[in-house]
């Protein structure tokens, strides 16, 4: 896994990485619980909201140029004369639903431009796939759809080194492995993935109709 853009002013990073499929269940809020090293008294939250999206050789949406406002600015950071003095980094904003967003992956505009599209396409196909997931997922545990990324999944308490998803009801010991992808965070992917089928299923058969 890789980081491809990281865009401090707002805390955000995007990454890129093999089977993201299995990782579609980390789509939430995933909260972090520790004592900071400046004041022991007390314990501090943060969160952090995760979305899991597909990026697709061909995206199936196209986003017309006059549905959007493009911006261009100079991009921040390492990379070279050219990407601090010309304005090659690229942001998007897409006039109906207000989604935003910014490319400077690229030394230059035109490239960024086409990665930014590509990114606003690959948000609004998602959501059109949430619209439809949603209207089957209310009374679900798991939800996949863009509902989920606004609830709590999990929480990574430090203080007690164990690791809670909520949605299975579960503790695990050891955040640092957890952390790292170990064996226990393959575990709780593949259970997430038996209760996402167990309630296909369930949904299947509470809603059929026989003859």
């Amino acid at each position: 896994m890789e980081a491809v853009y990281l865009w401090q002013a707002a805390k955000r990073v995007y990454l890129s990485a093999q089977r993201t499929f299995s990782f579609r269940f980390e789509a939430g809020v995933h909260r972090v619980q520790r004592i900071p090293l400046t004041d022991k008294s007390r314990m501090h939250t943060s969160t952090a909201s995760i979305a899991v999206l597909p990026e697709p050789e061909e995206v199936s949406v196209v986003v017309p140029t006059d549905s959007v406002k493009i911006e261009t600015m100079r991009a921040s950071g390492p990379g070279g004369q050219n990407v601090n003095k010309r304005s090659s980094a690229v942001r998007i904003t897409h006039k109906e639903t207000g989604t935003v967003v910014h490319c400077m992956d690229e030394r230059f505009q035109h490239l960024n431009m086409q990665i930014a599209f590509k990114r606003l396409a690959a948000i609004l196909m998602q959501r059109k796939v949430d619209e439809v997931s949603e209207k089957f997922t209310s009374d679900r545990k798991l939800q996949v759809g863009s509902k989920a990324r606004a609830e709590k999944i999990r929480t990574y308490n430090f203080q007690h080194d164990r690791v809670t998803d909520h949605r299975l009801q579960l503790q695990v010991p050891n955040v640092e492995e957890f952390l790292r992808g170990q064996d226990t965070l393959d575990n709780v992917i593949q259970k997430l993935g038996e209760m996402y089928k167990q309630e296909r299923l369930k949904y299947i058969l509470d809603n059929c109709i026989l003859d």
